[in-house]
């Protein structure tokens, strides 16, 4: 499946997240996990991606805000969100 956004296939610059992914991460097996994370959180936030004006840059931002720990793990985000919809059933 591919994804098009104002006439940009994210395929067509994965070459280029892989390879800055693997300038920031030297183990393989933890540069295709940046490049996992980044796409996935690129699509849980993707209102803000696709109204960026340059979803290329976007992408490469996220993942440096990924690489120095600027975003949340997306296990700390997940144990978040149970954990507070656990509150939220709990309370009731």
């Amino acid at each position: 499946m591919t994804i098009m956004v104002r006439e940009m296939k994210v395929l067509d610059i994965m070459p280029d997240l892989r390879k800055w992914a693997q300038s920031m991460r030297s183990n393989p097996v933890q540069s295709a996990a940046l490049v996992e994370e980044t796409l996935e959180l690129a699509l849980e936030e993707f209102e803000a991606f696709i109204r960026s004006p340059d979803q290329r840059l976007w992408l490469f931002k996220l993942m440096k805000d990924i690489q120095r720990g600027h975003v949340a793990p997306r296990s700390t985000i997940a144990t978040a969100r149970s954990t507070l919809t656990g509150a939220a059933i709990s309370c009731r």
